[in-house]
């Protein structure tokens, strides 16, 4: 006899090569199970190596994999849509989502996304912006939303394209 599993969600995070799809792929043998990437790289058609984009010997199929490629956009909002609609769909089927991945923006995006997630990327602001230094990034910033660029890590601070789309959710 099966139990239904729902409403939960499995995640399986660590370190690269730590063997996280491979326990994932052992639990679907014993539960009804479904994995689903949660890899910002694993994401792109044909970037097979270095990514770790484990291809299991049983066909067991792996969602996350290959949705896109390499010159296309995907971001955490288009992650965000994508699993929560697989989730959703296993749910319906009576099966274990496995969140299975390493990429902390995508494993967040599902359990607390951002309340910017909708906010579609401004490509005007964008252009003006990236013509901008990252010292003037961070003092435009500033100017905008002082409590947005205390609550940065330093490598957010430091990271242009960060500091755009912080400009840009203002």
């Amino acid at each position: 006899m099966t139990v239904p599993i729902l409403p939960k969600l499995l995640i399986i995070c660590g370190p690269t090569a730590t063997g996280k799809t491979d326990l994932a792929l052992q639990l679907t043998k014993v539960l009804p199970a479904a994995i689903i990437s949660a890899d910002s790289r694993q994401v792109f058609t044909g970037m097979d190596i270095g990514t770790g984009k484990d291809k299991p010997s049983d066909n067991t199929k792996i969602w996350g994999y290959d949705l896109v490629n390499p010159d296309e956009d995907f971001s955490v909002a288009h992650f965000h849509k994508y699993a929560w609609e697989i989730i959703v769909k296993l749910w319906k089927e009576n099966t274990l989502p496995i969140i299975v991945g390493g990429t902390g923006q995508y494993l967040d995006a599902i359990l607390q996304p951002p309340a910017s997630i909708d906010i579609k990327p401004d490509q005007k602001l964008r252009q003006q912006l990236n013509t901008f230094t990252t010292k003037k990034l961070q003092a435009k910033l500033q100017q905008v939303d002082i409590n947005r660029w205390h609550h940065m890590n330093y490598s957010d601070q430091n990271n242009p394209r960060r500091l755009v789309r912080a400009i840009e959710v203002t």
